[in-house]
């Protein structure tokens, strides 16, 4: 379900923009969703209630878009995303989502879903791969809790959401700038 901006015009509630699907906002940054929220219609998407929601995921503030007009948020990608690979403690606090590649038949008729752990999940990997799976990260967006904003990464492979504490946040700039 698409989260879209609207604003009255003329008494007639208009979309501006699509903001994202249910609580991933990443077409928008915060800031922008603020800038939205005192001439939102309500009609559907609820902007001041999302500001007030910490699960809502915003896009992460990328400087070469400071042109945040209408124009320039309908031609983002919600999906834009940096990767990098980081020291392998970082993805190992916490439970990898399994992934679920679709294997089909030569002819595609018949297909079915396959569950696999994460590669980087605790405990190795139960099947044969063509290389060592790299502890990875992918920079998703922003969460905020009262008003303060944290930075929410996902694991290269599964993506699961996380986020970290000071230290290894600074752990992560380093092995980005590395």
């Amino acid at each position: 379900m698409g989260e879209y901006a609207t604003t009255l015009v003329n008494g007639t509630p208009t979309e501006l923009c699509k903001l994202g699907t249910m609580d991933d906002w990443r077409y928008v940054c915060r800031s922008e969703a603020e800038r939205m929220a005192p001439t939102d219609a309500g009609t559907g998407t609820n902007i001041p209630a999302a500001l007030q929601d910490g699960s809502t995921l915003y896009r992460f503030p990328w400087p070469d878009e400071d042109n945040d007009t209408i124009e320039a948020i309908n031609g983002r990608s919600m999906f834009r995303t940096l990767i990098w690979k980081v020291p392998a403690t970082i993805l190992a606090g916490f439970t990898h989502h399994e992934l679920v590649p679709h294997v089909q038949d030569l002819q595609g008729g018949h297909g079915l879903n396959v569950w696999l752990p994460c590669p980087l999940s605790p405990g190795g990997i139960p099947y044969r791969t063509s290389g060592t799976p790299q502890p990875i990260v992918a920079l998703n967006g922003e969460r905020y809790q009262r008003g303060i904003p944290r930075t929410i990464f996902a694991c290269g492979y599964c993506e699961k959401l996380f986020s970290v504490d000071a230290d290894d946040l600074q752990t992560i700039r380093t092995a980005l700038l590395a």
